[in-house]
């Protein structure tokens, strides 16, 4: 991991995570990984088929190409960006239809950033996990969603298919 310079404002991290909200709404996958370092962990909790951890920029890209295949995100608003040294958290609501079932959910969600040297180290995604897994309604993802401990968790993403 790149050591943390103090120089880092948290207003020059919350840019950096505000580049990031941007380019995802333009679709630019190039820019959002280009804003990530080498190593970066993505950890997505709960049980829904997309959950899990990945490890590096490539497998936040097969993370990314897995949600635009699966999901139709029809809003994504990042409404506050809090700071604080090197996180970033962002407090927003989100809505999408799952393409494969056609059913739709809503929930508030928290992504929390750790970014040293204008990159992105980390990234926790919390939301409704529940809402979203249930869209998914009896499809392949939501079989998929309910192998973890109690129907809880998925495993850690191993880099496979999704599917």
């Amino acid at each position: 991991m790149p050591s943390y310079n103090p120089s880092d404002s948290a207003s020059d991290n919350a840019s950096t995570v505000k580049e990031l909200y941007q380019a995802f709404a333009r679709g630019d996958i190039g820019a959002i990984l280009s804003s990530l370092t080498e190593d970066v962990e993505l950890d997505v909790p709960g049980g829904s088929p997309l959950s899990g951890i990945r490890s590096g920029r490539g497998q936040v890209g097969q993370f990314l190409a897995d949600l635009q295949r699966l999901v139709r995100m029809d809003e994504l608003d990042a409404g506050e960006f809090v700071s604080s040294g090197d996180k970033v958290v962002v407090l927003g609501r989100e809505r999408g239809t799952i393409k494969e079932t056609g059913r739709s959910y809503s929930t508030k969600f928290a992504h929390v950033y750790t970014v040293r040297n204008h990159k992105v180290v980390g990234v926790v995604l919390f939301s409704d996990t529940h809402a979203i897994a249930s869209a998914y309604g009896d499809s392949a993802q939501e079989r998929a969603a309910q192998t973890g401990p109690l129907g809880v968790t998925a495993p850690p993403y191993s880099g496979g298919d999704v599917s």
